[in-house]
């Protein structure tokens, strides 16, 4: 009989613990330690880019999100795609305003020739470079490359490395124009912020170069310009204005609307179906948390404080609202009602699009998905490129109703 009991008590330890190994779930546990809980925080853009870990191979790297994608969608205190990660949502922000008269000419001035367009100031982007305090003007050919070397491995196909360098020049070239309508004094005079030396915005040649070698380097970085060429100059306008081109790595299965996420909402950014990404890596994962680790997270980061936290941990959690994407939009805990992306960024999931259980004394979070979800999915754009759809196709999929046009003076 005793014998019996401890075959029973295995074979269930055994079935509870194979599923969670096989999610790559990571333990939060903190009563043992005494200590806080130490959190992965994707970065930006968030991608798993190469500088979340120096052992990082070239395999290894994903693409990441952009996050501040223009002050009109999201308040930034520094810059595009600075981690600030991509999870840390704005705090407020002004609607979207798609009128940029003063800096773009009217769709009746380009009639003539609507496969291309002119626009002012969109041959260079000067810089402010967060770790040193420097400014950096880059040709916006240059940059481009640069960009799309920082968001997307050269393993990935030619359509979606095109796709990419759109979205980045167009991604620049509105941030520029935004800043350039209401400047950031924290920019000191630069049109936008990046973290090169973090693979955070762009990178450059020199820095690739010493991340794979000269030789492998050297190949990849060809390998990515070759590629975005033939795209270098064209950009993606809403209203003759050009976009906010919101991007991530990995959606939920459907990418998210703006309006979930910032304050404010873009007709050009809503939610489509994505069905690559389930293929992605690390599509589903999770996270497991003791309730003492929960709270101190949550705590930490201001959403409770400490002693708000009462009854049994099973009947903790309840109301889960969720968008049309599937991502939790807000929550109730203890009572007191959250919003779903500030969990996401307290407990550092991956994205907002999660569940809950409580099992043997623990909290599981099942996440689908990285970053927040909204625009291009990278592996998404992925997965379509593979499959044949141009570069155009995957923009227009991502982008609802845009029209891509070449800067004839780019």
């Amino acid at each position: 009989m005793k014998v019996n009991l401890l075959l029973c008590i295995c074979l269930a330890l055994l079935i509870f613990c194979i599923p969670l190994a096989a999610l790559g779930i990571n333990s939060h546990f903190t009563e043992e330690r005494g200590t806080s809980p130490s959190f992965s925080v994707p970065t930006s853009s968030q991608p798993l880019h190469p500088s979340d870990g120096a052992s990082t191979s070239l395999q290894e790297k994903q693409p990441r999100e952009n996050t501040s994608s223009s002050r009109e969608l999201l308040e930034s205190s520094s810059a595009p795609s600075t981690d600030r990660p991509e999870i840390i949502p704005p705090e407020s922000s002004p609607n979207i305003d798609d009128s940029l008269s003063t800096l773009i000419p009217s769709s009746s001035q380009m009639a003539a020739e609507p496969a291309s367009v002119v626009l002012p100031d969109c041959e260079s982007f000067t810089i402010y470079d967060l770790t040193t305090g420097e400014l950096h003007t880059l040709p916006a050919r240059e940059y481009t490359v640069c960009a799309v070397s920082a968001e997307m491995p050269p393993t990935f196909s030619t359509e979606a490395l095109k796709a990419q360098a759109v979205a980045c020049y167009t991604y620049a070239l509105r941030a520029k124009y935004d800043n350039a309508k209401q400047p950031d004094p924290s920019l000191k005079g630069a049109d936008f912020a990046a973290d090169p030396s973090d693979w955070k915005g762009y990178v450059t040649r020199e820095q690739y170069l010493d991340r794979y070698g000269e030789e492998n380097g050297a190949a990849y970085w060809d390998t990515i310009e070759q590629a975005v060429s033939p795209v270098l100059g064209y950009v993606m306008l809403y209203q003759e204005n050009p976009i906010v081109a919101a991007y991530h790595s990995i959606c939920a299965g459907k990418t998210e609307d703006a309006s979930n996420v910032w304050q404010g909402a873009a007709p050009y950014l809503v939610p489509v179906e994505s069905i690559g990404d389930q293929y992605a890596p690390n599509y589903e994962t999770a996270e497991l948390f003791s309730p003492d680790g929960l709270r101190e997270a949550l705590s930490m980061a201001g959403l409770m404080p400490a002693d708000s936290f009462s009854g049994e941990p099973a009947g903790w959690f309840s109301d889960f609202e969720r968008s049309s994407s599937g991502y939790v939009t807000a929550l109730t805990l203890c009572g007191e009602q959250l919003d779903g992306m500030d969990v996401r960024t307290a407990l550092g999931l991956r994205s907002s699009n999660f569940t809950v259980e409580y099992i043997n004394g623990s909290f599981l979070f099942r996440v689908c998905g990285y970053g927040h979800g909204v625009g291009m999915s990278q592996y998404g754009a992925e997965y379509l490129g593979a499959n044949g759809e141009s570069w155009q196709d995957i923009l227009g999929h991502y982008y609802t109703g845009v029209r891509i046009a070449k800067v004839e003076n780019f």
